[in-house]
């Protein structure tokens, strides 16, 4: 029986998580966050511009809320509407998470340290703070997880439900399609004769559900039914992005990623947010991982051979075989698509922290020293906090949002600004400034454009171009020297960080 102490845990996890997280939105905008943002904004109305193939309802989920926000008389940004919810599902998946590891470990200690581990991981707890459909997503496959836990009853027809939310919200979450199968199959070794027409019971819901929705949408958008047409839409991605066949770059990308799954940020970074706060806690970070070396050493010497994990770990065979099927289902599509994209591998973190759960629960050196692993965590989460999410809170110099907000005090709503291609940072600049008109350059005439530029300075307007233009204009020698002479001694920003290509240039017409 449950003490009322232990009840109020959960309530506690979800409530100081949601704190923390709400408390450090991040600044540093994940590009597609900004286009979800920028999308619902333009729409006028719930409406098909909404839908889309990789995350089929999550825009239209956005848009409920930025509008029900409007409704009950608040004015915000529909990016900052998307971090705030991201935030309660953050803090949600949290509280989901101590009752799977409660239920799995019978350990109050080890519950909330896991579920540290996970909230305050690096990557999780930056995209927690920002825009973005990966958060609600992974809150279902928690769920769905903890509906599969070996020895619950099964309940095929619910966990379909779960899986189908978390593949609408995030197209990645169908490759947890094979863990949900293999749960079940679990679940039902008391009675073998109904494993496979729960698994097919399943299948069937889950896989009409979500094949159904795909089709109603591709239909609004399109109003037709078209076979090959919807394929190439249902499986879209971007020209920029997609597989990769080298093994050697692939295992550095996925080594790597997965220790940045855990620690991020620089060093570096903490010069911008240095005070006398942030140089306490950095202080106390260290004298923390002094402590948790300290002991792993002293630890590890004392220990003898043949201590260190117990022969009764094999009790969670069903539950690591769960887990190696989760991260190998991901692990293996990630080695291939796009392995450099950190981020995707949020979809295996949670079965990495559950087996760390398994070993730190069975291990009699963990258990003995049970300070080692919660001073390993307070080390992770006040690293992530200094170098990491405190510097990405703020607006820093040199970056395509210091270049947006520097913009506000150069450009007024009659500035004009030309572009060839559009990219995630001019998008982010273009968002945070939207009275402005931004013209994208289609054909490269310079007597249309000269009359152009005439125009918008006699209405009083400026005009500009950025990067894509300018550096399309100076490949052609007449549109470099016409553009030489109306940018001659002209206004120019541009962020001077080697990593990004961004540049803004004045331009006026001649003689002017």
């Amino acid at each position: 029986m449950k003490t009322s102490h232990e009840r109020l845990i959960p309530w506690a996890i979800f409530f100081v998580v949601f704190a923390v997280y709400a408390g450090f939105l991040t600044k540093n905008y994940y590009w597609d966050g900004i286009t979800f943002a920028q999308v619902i904004e333009n729409a006028g109305s719930l409406n098909v511009s909404l839908l889309h193939p990789s995350h089929l309802i999550y825009n239209v989920f956005g848009y409920l809320v930025y509008r029900a926000a409007y409704f009950f008389g608040f004015n915000p940004r529909a990016v900052s509407v998307l971090q705030v919810c991201n935030c309660f599902f953050g803090a949600l998946t949290a509280t989901a998470l101590f009752y799977v590891f409660r239920s799995l470990f019978r350990s109050v200690h080890i519950a909330v340290l896991l579920v540290c581990l996970f909230s305050f991981s690096a990557t999780w707890w930056k995209f927690a703070t920002d825009a973005n459909s990966y958060i609600p997503s992974i809150f279902f496959l928690v769920l769905s997880f903890y509906l599969i836990l070996p020895g619950k009853k099964p309940t095929p027809g619910i966990v379909a439900l779960t899986h189908v939310a978390a593949m609408c919200l995030h197209q990645l979450a169908i490759f947890f399609f094979p863990v949900i199968v293999v749960g079940l199959y679990i679940q039902s070794s008391d009675d073998p004769r109904k494993r496979f027409s729960r698994i097919a019971k399943y299948s069937v819901i889950a896989g009409v559900s979500t094949l159904g929705l795909y089709c109603l949408c591709f239909y609004l958008l399109t109003g037709s039914f078209g076979v090959r047409e919807f394929m190439n839409w249902m499986t879209y991605y971007s020209t920029e992005n997609g597989f990769v066949f080298n093994a050697s770059q692939s295992i550095s990308w996925t080594l790597s990623g997965t220790v940045k799954l855990f620690f991020g940020g620089r060093f570096s970074f903490f010069k911008e947010v240095a005070n006398p706060l942030t140089i306490l806690l950095a202080i106390l970070d260290a004298l923390v991982l002094i402590g948790f070396l300290t002991l792993l050493v002293f630890g590890l010497v004392k220990t003898t051979k043949g201590d260190i994990l117990e022969t009764s770990q094999i009790a969670f065979r069903q539950l690591v075989l769960i887990c190696m099927v989760w991260a190998a289902s991901y692990a293996l599509f990630l080695f291939f698509w796009i392995p450099k994209n950190v981020f995707y591998r949020m979809f295996y973190l949670t079965p990495l922290i559950v087996l760390l759960g398994v070993w730190i629960s069975r291990s009699k050196f963990l258990r003995s020293h049970r300070l080692i692993p919660a001073l390993f965590v307070a080390t992770m989460i006040l690293s992530n906090f200094l170098f990491y999410i405190v510097p990405y809170s703020k607006v820093r110099r040199e970056t395509p949002l210091g270049m947006a907000m520097e913009m506000n005090k150069a450009w007024t709503p009659k500035s004009v600004i030309y572009f060839l291609a559009p990219d995630g940072d001019n998008n982010l600049i273009q968002y945070f400034n939207p009275t402005t008109k931004w013209r994208q350059i289609h054909k490269i005439e310079p007597e249309m454009f000269e009359a152009e530029l005439r125009e918008i300075y006699a209405n009083g307007g400026d005009a500009w171009v950025e990067h894509s233009a300018f550096d399309a204009f100076a490949k052609d020698e007449v549109l470099a020297k016409w553009m030489g002479e109306r940018s001659n001694d002209q206004t120019t920003h541009k962020i001077n960080d080697p990593i990004y290509n961004i540049k803004f240039v004045k331009l006026i017409p001649k003689d002017q």
